[in-house]
C-alpha cells in the first residue's frame, strides 16, 4: 500500500521525508491525472539578455521572507500545474515590483489559452507568451474569473485586468537561475514529477535518482534556493495544496 511505501522509505535513511497526504489514497492513474504531458516552447524565442552587477549572490536566498509569494493553492485533478506556475510567477513579480500582492486567474488561461491543453497539460512558458502576445499581457484577478478544475468557455475581460507584464526571460543553467533569484524575481520551472514518492514528499531536500531532466510532466515557480546538510536546493511552490 501508499502507506507501507511511506513508511518504509523514511526508516530507510533517505535525505527527504514521505507523509501520508491528502494523496496517500490516490491510484497511480489519479495522480497521474494532475501531471502534464512534456511540452516547452523554450526554443522558440530568443531570450531577452540578464542584467545585473557583477559580484557574488547570497548563499541562500528566500522571497516569502519578502511578502511577495501567495498561499500555496490545489489543482485538484487536473493537470493544471502549468496554468498555476504561470499565475504565481505573475502574482510574485508584480509583487516584487511595488504593485501589490495579487491573486490572479488560473482559469484565464485553461479556457483561453488554445497554445495549451487545459486540464491535459502545457508550458508556463507557453501560458506567459499566449497571454503577453493574445491577451495584451493582462491577468484577471481569481475572484473574478475563479479556478474550476475543467476547461470552459473563455471569458477573459481585458477592462477587468488587475495585473500586466511585457517581457520573459529564459535562464540557460542553474548559475543563471540562482543570479535570476536572487536579483531579479521568482522563476517558472518545468520538472520530472513522475515519480511516485513526490506526491508524497514532506520535507528535507527531495533528489530522487529517478528524476529525469528531460521528463518535464509538472510546472512549479521557484522562489529561492540554498543549502541544507551539503545539499543545494531549490524552494518550489507547488500547487498540490498545503497539506
Amino acid at each position: 500500500s501508499n502507506m507501507r511505501y511511506i513508511k518504509e522509505h523514511n526508516k530507510a535513511g533517505s535525505s527527504y521525508k514521505l507523509e501520508g497526504n491528502r494523496f496517500a489514497a490516490f491510484t497511480p492513474a489519479e495522480y497521474r491525472s494532475m501531471l502534464s504531458k512534456p511540452k516547452s516552447l523554450a526554443k522558440k524565442f530568443e531570450s531577452a539578455p540578464l542584467k545585473h552587477k557583477e559580484g557574488a549572490i547570497p548563499a541562500e536566498f528566500d522571497w516569502r521572507t519578502k511578502g511577495v509569494v501567495t498561499p500555496v493553492r490545489y489543482q485538484e485533478g487536473c493537470g493544471a500545474g502549468w496554468a498555476f506556475a504561470s499565475a504565481a510567477l505573475q502574482e510574485s513579480m508584480w509583487a516584487i515590483y511595488d504593485r501589490g500582492l495579487a491573486h490572479l486567474s488560473v482559469q484565464q488561461l485553461l479556457d483561453c489559452d488554445y497554445n495549451d491543453d487545459g486540464c491535459d497539460g502545457g508550458s508556463s512558458d507557453g501560458a506567459s507568451y499566449f497571454v503577453l502576445l493574445n491577451q495584451y499581457g493582462m491577468w484577471m484577478s481569481d475572484s473574478d474569473y475563479p479556478f474550476k478544475p475543467y476547461v470552459g468557455e473563455c471569458k477573459f475581460d481585458s477592462s477587468m485586468a488587475q495585473s500586466k507584464f511585457v517581457q520573459l526571460t529564459y535562464t540557460k543553467n542553474e548559475t543563471d537561475m540562482a543570479v535570476t533569484v536572487a536579483t531579479h524575481g521568482v522563476l517558472a520551472c518545468g520538472y520530472d514529477a513522475s515519480a511516485a514518492d513526490f506526491e508524497w514528499y514532506s520535507s528535507c531536500v527531495y533528489d530522487n535518482p529517478d528524476c529525469d531532466p528531460w521528463g518535464i510532466c509538472h510546472w512549479m515557480m521557484i522562489c529561492g534556493y540554498g543549502t541544507d546538510a551539503g545539499k543545494d536546493y531549490w524552494l518550489a511552490k507547488n500547487s498540490f495544496g498545503s497539506t
